[in-house]
């Protein structure tokens, strides 16, 4: 529920010229919402997403990427993946989806948000995406920084984001 309330308050406060996807993943991935710049179906769509077992982070961002090059209006394409920093596919897989994500000059900034994060044994592969990409890596650990990251992520973004969000961690 965390994760639902910082991305509805991170929708609630972009420019409303910024176009926004909702992309969720678990064994799957869905787009939940396509590119809209409103907000009450982003929000919406946030608020439908229920929590899965596992996370294809590789798919995620092969399906983001995806539809950012095909229905993205701007040059400025950025994938926010909010993840539980435990991929379930390898970190290769995961590694090759960020490379292609570069490729198509998308940027991906990755939140890797809860209490598996502890152990740190993931935090490289997530690591790899943001440097990848030319994005950033952040790790928050609770409600308080995960707000905090997505308020910074709203005063960065123009014109067009695709944000991504594991309902694992909702």
């Amino acid at each position: 529920e965390a994760a639902k309330k910082v991305s509805t308050d991170f929708i609630t406060q972009l420019d409303p010229a910024t176009r926004v996807a909702i992309v969720s993943f678990d064994d799957q991935v869905k787009l939940e919402q396509d590119f809209t710049t409103d907000k009450a179906l982003l929000t919406a769509a946030i608020s439908k997403l229920q929590p899965g077992g596992l996370t294809f982070t590789a798919s995620a961002l092969d399906f983001a990427t995806n539809l950012l090059n095909t229905k993205a209006l701007t040059q400025n394409k950025r994938q926010i993946l909010l993840t539980d920093g435990v991929p379930s596919q390898t970190s290769a897989e995961v590694v090759a989806a960020a490379q292609r994500a570069a490729a198509a000059k998308i940027v991906v900034d990755v939140v890797a948000f809860g209490a598996s994060l502890a152990g740190g044994s993931n935090t490289s592969t997530m690591q790899a995406i943001a440097s990848t990409t030319g994005g950033t890596f952040n790790i928050a650990s609770d409600q308080a920084q995960l707000d905090k990251l997505f308020k910074q992520f709203a005063t960065q973004l123009a014109v067009q984001v695709t944000s991504i969000t594991n309902p694992s961690n909702t």
